[in-house]
């Protein structure tokens, strides 16, 4: 045992917690090191300093004898060691030590200086003599400094650092400015530059932020607006120099407006020149000689009139001027207000009385839409037809290169008209096709082979012609034609983004069609996740073609994916639609009997199952019941809670295949509009007073391996057929009450046939038949085989908690 050890590692420790050290710092130094360290702390009495120290930091100053006298130096001009571990984190400790201790000290005791600045300020301005005011003025010019500065060299702070100081720096009046990086540079170089800013921000009462815009207007000319500014300064009241500033720089014409003040002033205009800084328009009529007409006050027109008299548009004031009438009657929403609408878009001084009289029924436009317009140079019948439609449609026309406007206005025309561009379409692609020949072209002549092709779909085929152009020629169906479109991408093209091998890129649509079963990555899952046979795919290998190419395999696996508790019941539908029997899954035995709790003739279920249709002009509206068309409900003709990739209550979509719902569809120009479900159920006028207790819950019949239910017993409750809310969209205004007139006398003609009385959501209130009432009703919540069902006229969601019960709402009756 060595008892000399002993006695060092005891004495050792004892005085590492006399000195305020770490204990762990034993770890790191050695016990002469800390024995030698902590007596200089205990002589230097410095010992609740050292504990306040962080153990990176006593590390450093165990190892280091001039640090430790530097440190030792610090503390005794009170610098806290708080802010030495701040400052010894951002500068190397040799470097430091450098550094003069009286600046570093005084630096390091100023509580105005944040830790984040510490290492800038040892740099920078350790050895630049500031004043207190400057000192008070520093951080709040460095915040703005690396807040706004884009440059963020060092050179800049080395040479004009003490520029950081003015007030113009560290006010907020530079902080609109994009720019900031020039107007500093400026500042320093340009003597007249900064004098003339100075001069703004004094008259101003220290309170104006100027933009980019004045900033350049100085910078072109910093000596004459300097002297001018000087002079509007010495002729102004201190009361008066804040609100003319004000103006002169919400006017953009620096220059201009001074010199024609000067001017004016000194040829006896002194009273006008003193009373114009009561107002924007005192100030416009006294700059340019146009008296403001009293009727266009109002803060919304009178940016537009400010603009047009101070940028001489003296074309669009006539206009207005003889055509008041019009002028006033515009409301304040029209974009002809909008600043950005009359300054970057339009020259307004083009326009004419219609093009006056359109902007009444042009409301305000969305600044996406704007923004894609920003001078562009086009004219204001492009504008008035882009406006109102998605920004896509804007983004698209100006990517055509066609030359002729006329030719270009035709060509979107006929896409707006169509009403097929959707968001996430290649829009670069689809304009240089558009750009070779007009859409109807594309459809009347290259695609009309295609039976039954919808817009959107030949859109599609568009945005992918160039990678399947060889292809088109051989597609048969509208089917084919949006599987080869949709999958554009997949077939010929590896999921990492490179072309797959020419063997596979020049395959022609026999090839695609007999690879279909082998080759599509979501058939060959659902195939795997439902356990099909290769027998059964053989028996049904053509009503399994038709189901990939109508988009069948994608728009299960997606949901499959996102709902894997209902993976059976899914297996059940698809099965039932691979062999060519889902209408048998769907009313299967007495089903809508059991969901009704009612008893239902084979006559009335007939009736019930028939699917009625109409066609109007370029209306048609009809039932539907398919597998797909119902899973589709979500996303069509816009995107709700049932969608079957992002629904809320996606998990209720299985509960549309049940046997008492349908669902109604209404598409304009074969572009689906507005669906509507619909649904068989019973009920009663007034409000149920008890809940009936739930029968067994039921089950789609497994057809693979059919089992019959049984009957339920007879009630007396009165048959319903109900219409839920309607989902619109891209319906004109002008054919809504059409369309709603169709709807209604499609579920009158239903439930004529199967003598049920009819109810529909109050949604339909502004529409509705003069023969139908607003009543208190209550409708039977029918049983479900998918459990969750989503109602939306009795608040959403329903579970099977819910089922087998009344509800009771106020509805549209007969």
């Amino acid at each position: 045992m060595n008892l000399r050890k002993i006695r060092i590692h005891r004495k050792c420790c004892r005085m590492l917690l006399e000195a305020g050290l770490n204990k762990k710092i034993t770890e790191r130094c050695s016990e002469q090191r800390i024995l030698k360290g902590a007596g200089k702390i205990l002589e230097n009495k410095a010992a609740q300093q050292i504990r306040e120290l962080k153990i990176d930091l006593q590390e450093q100053f165990l190892e280091n004898p001039k640090l430790q006298a530097y440190i030792f130096e610090l503390f005794r001009k009170g610098v806290p060691a708080v802010r030495c571990n701040s400052v010894f984190e951002k500068i190397e400790a040799d470097t430091l030590i450098g550094y003069e201790i009286d600046r570093v000290a005084d630096i390091l005791s100023d509580n105005r200086i944040s830790n984040e600045f510490l290492e800038i300020y040892l740099r920078y301005y350790r050895s630049i003599d500031l004043t207190e005011t400057e000192k008070g003025r520093l951080p709040t010019g460095l915040k703005s400094y690396f807040s706004c500065r884009k440059d963020r060299e060092d050179t800049f702070l080395a040479e004009h650092g003490r520029l950081l100081c003015s007030e113009l720096v560290s006010s907020s009046f530079l902080l609109k400015l994009q720019d900031y990086d020039t107007c500093l540079k400026r500042m320093a170089e340009d003597e007249g530059v900064f004098a003339a800013l100075q001069a703004v921000f004094e008259m101003s009462g220290h309170s104006i932020q100027i933009d980019d815009d004045t900033f350049q207007q100085i910078a072109a000319e910093p000596v004459r607006i300097g002297k001018n500014l000087r002079w509007a300064e010495a002729f102004f009241t201190e009361e008066e120099k804040p609100a003319f500033i004000k103006l002169l720089i919400g006017n953009h014409s620096l220059q201009y407006d001074l010199e024609t003040l000067r001017r004016k002033a000194e040829s006896g205009h002194e009273i006008e020149a003193h009373r114009m800084v009561k107002d924007r328009i005192a100030y416009i009529s006294f700059f340019y000689n146009n008296p403001f007409i009293d009727q266009w006050r109002g803060e919304y027109m009178e940016g537009l009139i400010i603009y047009a008299i101070s940028r001489k548009k003296k074309a669009f004031l006539r206009l207005i001027q003889e055509n008041t009438d019009i002028f006033m009657s515009l409301p304040c929403t029209s974009v002809l207000f909008q600043a950005e609408f009359y300054s970057h878009i339009v020259n307004i001084n083009s326009l004419n009385r219609k093009n006056l009289t359109q902007c009444g029924k042009m409301k305000n436009c969305p600044a996406e839409i704007l923004e894609i317009f920003y001078d562009k140079d086009r004219t204001f019948q492009e504008f008035a037809i882009l406006c109102d439609m998605p920004a896509e449609y804007a983004k698209l026309y100006f990517l055509l290169e066609i030359p002729r406007v006329d030719d270009r206005l035709r060509v979107i025309r006929e896409i707006i008209h169509a009403g097929c561009l959707k968001n996430g379409m290649d829009l670069a692609s689809i304009a240089g096709q558009l750009s070779v020949r007009p859409f109807s072209q594309w459809m009347q002549k290259i695609f009309s082979h295609i039976e039954g092709l919808e817009p959107e779909v030949g859109l599609r085929l568009l945005e992918n012609y160039s990678r399947i152009g060889h292809l088109v020629w051989d597609i048969r169906t509208a089917a084919e034609a949006r599987y080869i479109a949709c999958s554009a991408k997949d077939l010929l093209y590896h999921s990492e983004g490179y072309p797959l091998p020419c063997a596979y890129r020049d395959k022609d649509m026999e090839d695609i069609r007999e690879a279909v079963l082998r080759e599509n990555p979501e058939w060959l899952k659902l195939q795997d996740e439902f356990q099909f046979t290769e027998e059964f795919i053989a028996e049904n290998e053509a009503r399994i073609r038709n189901f990939i190419f109508d988009d069948g395999a994608h728009i299960i696996w997606i949901y499959l994916q996102r709902m894997r508790h209902k993976s059976e019941e899914l297996r059940r539908l698809v099965y039932a639609e691979l062999t060519g029997r889902f209408r048998e899954l769907k009313y299967f035995g007495n089903d809508l009997e059991k969901e009704l709790d009612y008893p239902v003739s084979e006559l009335d279920k007939n009736v019930w199952m028939k699917n009625l249709w109409e066609e109007k002009g370029d209306l048609r509206i009809w039932e539907e019941d398919g597998l797909l068309p119902v899973m589709r409900i979500g996303e069509v003709p816009c995107k709700t809670c049932l969608s079957y990739k992002t629904g809320v209550y996606k998990e209720c979509l299985l509960a549309c295949h049940d046997s008492n719902k349908k669902v109604l569809y209404l598409s304009w120009k074969g572009k689906i509009v507005l669906r509507a479900a619909i649904r068989l159920t019973k009920g009663f006028f007034g409000k149920a007073e008890h809940n009936k207790k739930q029968p067994p819950q039921l089950e789609f019949a497994d057809l693979s391996h059919r089992k019959d239910g049984e009957g339920e017993k007879q009630k007396t409750e009165k048959l319903v057929l109900f219409l839920e809310k309607a989902y619109t969209a891209g319906i004109p205004e002008n054919m809504q009450k059409l369309v709603m007139e169709m709807v209604f006398r499609m579920m009158e003609q239903k439930a004529k046939l199967l003598n049920t009385l009819l109810v529909a959501s109050t949604s339909y209130l502004k529409w509705k038949p003069e023969r139908m009432h607003y009543a208190l009703f209550s409708v039977y919540i029918s049983r479900s085989k998918a459990g969750s069902q989503y109602l939306d006229s009795l608040d959403g969601s329903k579970s099977v908690v819910n089922e087998g019960s009344y509800q009771a709402h106020n509805f549209l009756l007969e």
